[in-house]
């Protein structure tokens, strides 16, 4: 199994307490002022790119950013981020564009 997170959890007790779940932490790297880690960052990054090659971590990274993002434009343009039951009933008329978008996923 595995723990999907941004680098905003890049904390090590964060990353032991995965590993003792027996899960697989992936968590963003982020250098912020480690310049010696950001080279290391960009030179990994254009070896991944001459070699067109992606390891299962940043694919199934990818993956997640992917599923964030639809779920922010369904929120934005379809009122996804006001629906209650009681509100359902002015959703409707939107329900159709929401549809649409996700056919075309």
């Amino acid at each position: 199994m595995y723990d999907l997170m941004n680098s905003a959890y890049e904390i090590p007790e964060i990353k032991e307490y995965s590993l003792r779940l027996n899960h697989m932490p992936l968590i963003d790297l982020n250098p912020r002022r480690d310049t010696e880690l950001k080279k290391d960052v960009e030179l990994e990054d254009t070896s991944r790119k001459m070699l067109n090659w992606e390891p299962d971590e940043v694919i199934c990274y990818n993956e997640r950013t992917a599923a964030e993002r639809t779920n922010a434009r369904l929120k934005d343009e379809f009122r996804g981020h006001t629906a209650s039951a009681s509100s359902i009933k002015s959703i409707l008329p939107s329900h159709d564009r929401a549809i649409s978008l996700a056919d075309q996923i």
